[in-house]
């Protein structure tokens, strides 16, 4: 996953996606369009564009060879020193490209399968929850001083909530997590795990007001909330989500999300290096090389829906920490931001311990 759509609005919008060695000019080359283009001037080897950015063509800044947005070479300084030269032979190398979710992915490997058929189900997993019609209300990115694949394994299961995260195992169904693994459908996992009820660890000794409690630690004034009688507090949580919901909004109707879209944790990891959260608040954690093998840029990027009836904001640039700083230094994570603190911390030496 390289960018969202909403990124590259304009035909000639483009943002520059960079792993390991490799970078790549990901562009809106028509109003329909999107291509991505190996980032290198194809004369001398020049990187063509340092940031993104809206250009009308791709003009490298040493000699000047051009082409134009659809990757055609346009213009070759003193061509009559490039008899050789053939036009078509001397288009910018593409990588593959697909559209899904309003997210921008791209393959380098020319014999690569389409995107459709790499996702599997998993578009007609996300339908209800639309995220083509969502917004980026906060991106935030750390380096993290481990490898990009230790870091990436480290969300992908709920049995670490009860050393890492002790503060929710009142409302966290960690040990009775569901995890589905199938030969079928060989690039994705996906876990669910139940909100509203206890742990197995602690389920004996706890209180309805002590789930509460804990789901405050994520949301806001749950903690007030007077579970209705006939109700659980499970079921009375989740209607609390889908008001609170509505007036984040301004006005989404909710009512056709079941109690689990609205307070489970709904994880897909989608190989190599995504997580995708479903449900009534969508979240995205990306995972990538960063400098050498045993360091990572760690990404979280949470998903609003736009609001009904009123211009969606505009979707949040990446917010990269500094040393020393936390995600809980970053007011639009919320609450968020303490967990991920405690995921990473061990990793970011000299970073703040994480509240909680």
């Amino acid at each position: 996953m390289a960018c969202r759509v909403e990124e590259i609005p304009n035909v000639g919008d483009h943002i520059i996606y960079e792993i390991v060695d490799n970078s790549l000019i990901v562009v809106r080359s028509s109003p329909t369009e999107i291509k991505a283009f190996h980032n290198v001037c194809l004369h001398r080897g020049r990187i063509l564009r340092e940031t993104g950015g809206h250009v009308a063509n791709f003009r490298c800044k040493f000699h000047g060879f051009t082409w134009r947005l659809d990757g055609k070479l346009s213009f070759v300084p003193c061509r009559w020193d490039f008899p050789h030269l053939r036009d078509e032979k001397f288009s910018l190398p593409e990588a593959k490209v697909g559209v899904w979710g309003g997210f921008v992915f791209v393959n380098m490997d020319p014999d690569a399968i389409p995107l459709e058929e790499y996702l599997s189900d998993i578009p007609v997993h996300f339908r209800p929850w639309n995220y083509e019609n969502c917004y980026v209300a906060a991106h935030v990115g750390v380096v993290i001083k481990a490898n990009w694949k230790v870091v990436a394994e480290a969300f992908m299961e709920a049995m670490h909530t009860l050393a890492t995260h002790p503060q929710i195992l009142a409302s966290t169904g960690d040990g009775n997590a569901q995890y589905d693994a199938r030969k079928d459908r060989p690039h994705y996992q996906r876990a669910i795990v139940a909100g509203g009820l206890p742990s197995p660890y602690v389920a004996s000794r706890v209180t309805d007001q002590q789930i509460l409690d804990a789901l405050s630690t994520q949301v806001e004034g749950i903690n007030e909330l007077k579970v209705p009688e006939g109700m659980t507090v499970r079921q009375a949580a989740a209607q609390f989500m889908r008001e609170r919901m509505k007036k984040l909004t301004n006005g989404k109707d909710f009512s056709n999300y079941s109690d689990s879209e609205m307070i489970d944790l709904i994880i897909y990891f989608l190989f190599p290096n995504i997580l995708l959260y479903g449900g009534g608040v969508n979240a995205i954690y990306r995972f990538r090389p960063w400098g050498d093998p045993e360091q990572s840029l760690m990404e979280a990027i949470l998903m609003l829906p736009k609001p009904i009836d009123a211009p969606a904001p505009l979707s949040a640039q990446l917010h990269l920490l500094g040393p020393g700083q936390t995600f809980a230094d970053v007011p639009e994570l919320g609450k968020f931001g303490a967990f991920l603190d405690q995921e990473s911390e061990q990793y970011r030496p000299g970073a703040k311990r994480a509240a909680g």
